[in-house]
């Protein structure tokens, strides 16, 4: 069995809670005031912002300065200017130079912006006049030619509106419960069926929050990591990993083990940013082999924030309830294709990865971090093949401590994070 414990190091569990405080609040994304290039980088922003605000690294400090001037200055406007900046930011430079050719609406439910896209926003702040868009709504609903039609207009503008609300208090809250959605979900073969079933449900809980905000199943993944990187601090108190290492850390995996799925799931990454390419089945059977390697009883090392994570899961499940039944109101057939969604059941769970169907967490004892029933959100032991709880074996200590001295800058974020280190 894999052994869970938390193992004292460089950062104490008061510290991670110091840290936490520093995290600025999280923003309005009004994406229906935004191109897709805007929403890419706003949310690589918000990224680079938990990251500085956590390390106080400066890279990520001049990432975001980066990211905001670029922003404010106007994105569409004209060529950004960039200035001379650290040669590690090079990859950042080339994806704002590509985000500067998206040009399209980033939610096909509307575009509402006075003035067009010539104009800069600034993320944290008002960044949009919503009188004015209103005015855009009521003038487009006016031009209507019966009185039928520009009452529609109208409920329909108040409608997106409300659902561009509902994602933003939202959508955060579902990044660690989504956590397998980001994985490759063809060439499985031979990983436990439960395992399987989720790990596409949670792909398909992904696309639903696409159909419900109209906007695409890339933006949504940027979405969900910065979500779960701020979750992870904020709620979980361990560091601002994204879906990488986040995923690495629920398979509860050794470090061996976790290396190797890092180094997958960043061969995955160079493949969308221009690198060889892997397809999803290829990946998909890597990724099993390395599981299945690693799983087997007698094989463990201490794997050390998996059940913070497992507690934020539990601790945001009311939130992602709300959030869906939200969502329902305003679209009756959001989230239609995934039963469930916002129940426990859907996420990651103990007994997921050892083939007998049957949540670990029925067993647990009361009072375990991270204990719940009938769940699908990340569970410890999920990934470890034994059946057996690994809570159950969890040694009191410090949270979210890293085992093995892996450099933490090398495996957080998700999305920005690694786009500085594909060079």
């Amino acid at each position: 069995m894999t052994k869970i414990s938390y193992v004292a190091g460089a950062i104490g569990a008061d510290e991670y809670k110091d840290r936490a405080a520093e995290l600025k609040p999280q923003p309005f994304i009004p994406y229906l005031s935004m191109t897709q290039g805007e929403m890419e980088l706003a949310l690589l922003q918000e990224q680079a912002n938990i990251l500085a605000n956590y390390y106080g690294s400066p890279k990520y400090k001049e990432a975001e300065t980066m990211l905001q001037n670029t922003l404010a200055r106007g994105l569409h406007g004209s060529t950004p200017y960039l200035g001379a900046y650290n040669p590690e930011l090079r990859p950042l430079a080339r994806i704002i130079a590509t985000a500067q050719r998206n040009t399209r609406p980033a939610s096909n439910a509307a575009f509402l912006r006075e003035g067009g896209i010539g104009q800069g926003i600034h993320i944290g702040d008002p960044i949009i006049d919503f009188d004015a868009r209103g005015k855009q709504c009521l003038k487009w609903a006016e031009s209507a030619n019966s009185n039928a039609e520009r009452k529609r207009r109208v409920r329909e503008c108040e409608k997106t509106w409300r659902i561009e609300k509902i994602i933003n208090d939202g959508v955060e809250n579902c990044g660690q419960y989504l956590a397998y959605g980001f994985l490759p979900s063809q060439g499985i073969n031979g990983i436990p069926t439960v395992a399987a079933l989720k790990l596409k449900t949670q792909e398909i809980g992904q696309q639903d929050i696409a159909r419900v905000g109209k906007f695409s199943v890339a933006l949504t993944q940027q979405w969900l990591t910065t979500g779960m990187m701020r979750r992870n601090v904020d709620t979980a108190k361990v560091q601002p990993y994204g879906w990488e290492k986040t995923n690495a850390i629920l398979t509860a995996l050794p470090e061996a083990g976790q290396r190797e799925l890092l180094a997958l799931f960043t061969s995955l990454k160079k493949a969308k940013t221009g690198g060889a390419t892997i397809s999803q089945t290829e990946a998909g059977r890597r990724m099993t082999a390395i599981i299945r390697k690693y799983n087997g009883s007698g094989v463990g090392e201490p794997v050390t924030v998996t059940i913070a994570i497992i507690g934020a899961v539990t601790a945001l499940i009311k939130a992602i309830s709300e959030f869906a039944k939200q969502a329902k109101v305003e679209e009756e057939d959001a989230f239609a294709q995934v039963n469930g969604f916002g129940t426990r059941g859907i996420g990651p769970e103990t007994g997921d990865w050892d083939g007998d169907g049957v949540p670990n967490a029925q067993d647990q004892t009361a009072g375990t971090p991270g204990q719940s029933a009938g769940g699908i959100g990340p569970e410890t032991g999920d990934w470890d093949g034994d059946g057996v709880p690994n809570a159950q074996d969890q040694t009191a200590g410090t949270p979210g401590q890293s085992a093995g001295g892996i450099d933490p800058l090398l495996l957080v974020g998700g999305g920005l994070a690694a786009y500085l280190l594909l060079k």
